[in-house]
């Protein structure tokens, strides 16, 4: 997939790659569903367009990240050691991407037996 002059498939790789640490089930979309013994996820995608900034290129990617409600309460212990994890991860630099600046936002339940954090981060295209 190409946005612009820029491969998102490659953005994808390194996330995916630096993101291995935080669950074992990486998503690039929001499955809808999921098996009764995944406990946490990991969804992360570009969430905005890619701008060519004349020599690098710009943009934002979001890491969301989902754990499994204790009965019917938020599995806080979880989501923390998860957020943990994200930012043990970042910022995430390879040759031609850096992705930096992580802002968390608590989400919520999603109806489906799981809360989640999302966090948004910048991208910073060196090269192309």
């Amino acid at each position: 997939m190409i946005l612009g002059n820029y491969s998102i498939r490659k953005i994808l790789l390194a996330m995916n790659n630096a993101l291995g640490g935080v669950s074992e089930n990486l998503f690039t979309s929001r499955p809808k569903t999921v098996q009764a013994n995944m406990n946490n996820f990991v969804v992360f995608n570009i969430s905005s367009r890619i701008y060519d900034d004349i020599g690098k290129g710009s943009g934002m990617c979001q890491i969301d990240i989902f754990a499994r409600d204790n009965g019917v309460y938020e599995n806080t212990e979880l989501l923390e050691q998860m957020q943990e994890a994200v930012y043990r991860a970042l910022p995430i630099s390879v040759e031609e991407y850096m992705i930096y600046r992580p802002i968390s936002i608590q989400m919520g339940s999603d109806g489906m037996g799981f809360h989640s954090i999302s966090i948004q981060c910048k991208i910073l295209i060196k090269q192309q």
